[in-house]
């Protein structure tokens, strides 16, 4: 919340559009309604928006009118069509200081539609934006964009305390497992959240089946989270997503871009580009030879990629349209063995 106060810079008179970008789960609304609520009140009007890429199948007129009416409190407003309330917005949104928080945007029309430009706005306005996917805020040409720095271990172990015994700190006959919890849930809240309520009043024995289950089954409500940005994707950047869940993390970027023949990466906050540095350093080679880009993404980014591509046939790896655990190839490729030779003796 301070950072993203520092980049408000409420009190200046000017019209600011400010991103909020991160993974699923990783807290973007959360913060976007704590500031909301904590600064609100400096402003003559306000407007909060949510799951505005789900709620704009409904048309986005009805989302027009909601901004309107809140800012407005005229609740018979209503707009016939999203030129419209285009112009609409225009007229009413200039006279007042308003707040507005576009929650889950994943479209630049949703932008076009809500908040066109700095001149819809009265100068001290603030319009807050959270989004998976970057390259929407800079179609838009929102230059502010905070992003969403996953939980430290002691701030993951804290918030799950919180859920699973009402504390900051977890109960001590408890400490190993709360430990795995936090380790698996790689800093994502979401994951943090639902474990520390699945987990909250069991038994240490029903602890260490759930944990052990993890291991196989992803835990689904984190899964359905984070498919909502693979299934925004194209057909073809899902299939290069895929190869990178499967096989191509901790790549160096040029070996996986030459491995998936110069195909492009759609940045919707499943697959990060991360500046690594050589553990032995050469010192006859220039600095930058001692550094390259490799390719990385969350775990349970990586553990949804694996699911899409196992849970049609789960127990059936000859009909997975990827393989990566050794005894399964073994497994298809000597049953292939096996058919070819029958196929030939025939």
């Amino acid at each position: 919340m301070q950072d993203l106060e520092l980049l408000l810079k409420i009190g200046l008179d000017d019209v600011r559009m400010i991103g909020i970008k991160g993974m699923g789960g990783a807290g973007k609304t959360t913060l976007a309604r704590a500031i909301f609520d904590k600064i609100s009140t400096q402003f003559e009007a306000r407007s909060f928006v949510e799951n505005v890429s789900k709620a704009s199948l409904s048309g986005l007129n009805s989302l027009q009118n909601q901004v309107l009416a809140d800012v407005s409190k005229d609740q018979c407003i209503t707009v016939s069509s999203v030129h419209d309330g285009i112009n609409m917005m225009k007229l009413r949104l200039r006279g007042k200081r308003v707040l507005v928080v576009l929650d889950d945007v994943d479209h630049i029309s949703h932008l076009e539609a809500l908040a066109g430009d700095n001149s819809w706005f009265k100068p001290g306005s603030r319009i807050i934006i959270t989004t998976r996917d970057e390259q929407v805020l800079l179609s838009h040409r929102v230059s502010l964009i905070h992003y969403i720095h996953l939980l430290s271990d002691e701030e993951a172990t804290r918030l799950f305390s919180r859920y699973a015994f009402g504390k900051d700190i977890p109960v001590r006959e408890y400490e190993k497992e709360s430990l795995k919890v936090v380790r698996y849930a790689n800093g994502l809240p979401l994951t943090v959240k639902v474990l520390g309520s699945l987990l909250c009043g069991k038994e240490k024995p029903q602890w260490i089946d759930t944990l052990a289950g993890l291991k196989t089954i992803p835990l689904e409500e984190t899964v359905k989270k984070l498919e909502i940005s693979y299934e925004s994707l194209e057909d073809e950047h899902k299939k290069i997503f895929l190869d990178v869940a499967c096989f191509l993390k901790n790549w160096k970027t040029e070996d996986a871009i030459r491995m998936l023949d110069g195909c492009g990466f759609q940045r919707k906050s499943l697959i990060t580009i991360t500046v690594v540095h050589k553990t032995e350093f050469d010192y006859d080679l220039p600095y930058e030879s001692q550094r390259y880009e490799q390719i990385c993404m969350h775990d349970h980014i990586e553990e949804m990629g694996k699911n899409i591509v196992r849970r049609s046939h789960p127990d059936d790896p000859c009909r997975h349209s990827r393989l990566w655990v050794q005894d399964e190839i073994k497994h298809v490729l000597a049953r292939d063995i096996v058919r070819i030779h029958l196929t030939s003796n025939s």
